[in-house]
């Protein structure tokens, strides 16, 4: 599974937020992130004891396969069409306490190009940051 990782530290809790493609444990075999055909969606993973010797993390999918392809974050050193998505997503903590994310999607954005969208989602369960 290739990551793309973005870090929020908080008080003693971490949240992460990252795009990954399918690895073995989903049956499939994209680990390649420069796989054409590799399906990528959004995570999040939080730990609570973040200063703790042994620390815990609940994860989940935060969104649907938002990318169909190659990622290359390589710059103008990338093939065509492998930077689709600008590495423009962000994590962020609500007043609330939970997570917030930011992320491109290029698969869901109902354009004739099929440029990506800025789309949003919040936690909606779960403990948070406060």
């Amino acid at each position: 599974m290739k990551r793309l990782i973005t870090l929020l530290w908080f008080l003693g809790t971490v949240s992460l937020a990252w795009s990954a493609t399918p690895s073995t444990w989903w049956g499939t075999s994209h680990t390649d992130f420069m796989d054409f055909s590799a399906p990528w969606q959004v995570f999040m993973a939080q730990t609570q004891n973040a200063f703790a010797n042994v620390r815990t993390f609940a994860q989940s999918a935060a969104t649907n396969v938002m990318h169909v392809g190659a990622i290359c974050v390589n710059g103008l050193a990338c093939p065509s069409g492998s930077r689709n998505l600008a590495e423009y997503a962000a994590p962020d903590v609500g007043l609330d306490g939970s997570a917030l994310i930011v992320y491109p999607d290029d698969k869901n954005s109902g354009t004739a190009t099929g440029a990506a969208r800025t789309w949003f989602v919040k936690q909606v369960g779960g403990a948070t940051v406060k």
